[in-house]
């Protein structure tokens, strides 16, 4: 378990991407695949009791600012901003913010469909996912929420947990279908 002095030593580290955000050098906000170790990691859970906290809501409200400076950005771990905790935010487009998140039922029912990531540009594959599933996490309230999900949005809950366990979008290509891989 992640303890608060360690958290907070995480979120202190993540002060350099807000500064970079209000210069609008959004580029250097995001840990960017090969290079950064954070995204082959498996985050931190984060107390609850530590779920109302400034600090925690401040890396939140910082992320979300991140996402909106990508215009084809649809939702960020907290690994892609170095800090490695179990956060992940999406838009859907209200506001989503899991805190844990768990996916506990996953389809029998798959589909293939282009993913990219923003910690990996310009590139985007076909990656198999399951088209519905339920996923368990606190919200920044600290209200624990379980919450059946379809479509893009089981997609960018699948992918940003991923993230969380530091698996890549790239690592579950279909590796024998060349047709797959797409580089712009």
């Amino acid at each position: 378990m992640l303890t608060l002095q360690k958290l907070d030593v995480n979120l202190c580290r993540s002060k350099f991407v807000y500064k970079s955000i209000k210069n609008k050098m959004h580029i250097s906000t995001i840990a960017l695949y090969p290079k950064s170790r954070c995204l082959r990691e498996r985050s931190k859970e984060i107390p609850i009791s530590y779920v109302i906290n400034e600090k925690l809501k401040n890396l939140i409200d910082m992320m979300f600012a991140v996402l909106e400076t990508f215009p084809d950005g649809v939702a960020l771990a907290a690994p892609q901003v170095y800090v490695s905790i179990r956060l992940i935010v999406i838009k859907d487009p209200k506001r989503i913010v899991a805190i844990n998140p768990k996916i506990i039922e996953f389809s029998k029912e798959k589909d293939l469909d282009q993913e990219g990531c923003l910690s990996i540009p310009n590139t985007y594959e076909q990656v198999e996912r399951s088209t519905s599933i339920v996923v368990e996490y606190y919200n920044e309230r600290g209200e624990k929420i379980t919450r059946s999900c379809s479509g893009s949005l089981a997609r960018a809950f699948q992918h940003e947990v991923d993230h969380l366990d530091g698996v890549l979008f790239i690592d579950k290509i279909h590796k024998n279908d060349p047709s797959n891989f797409v580089a712009v």
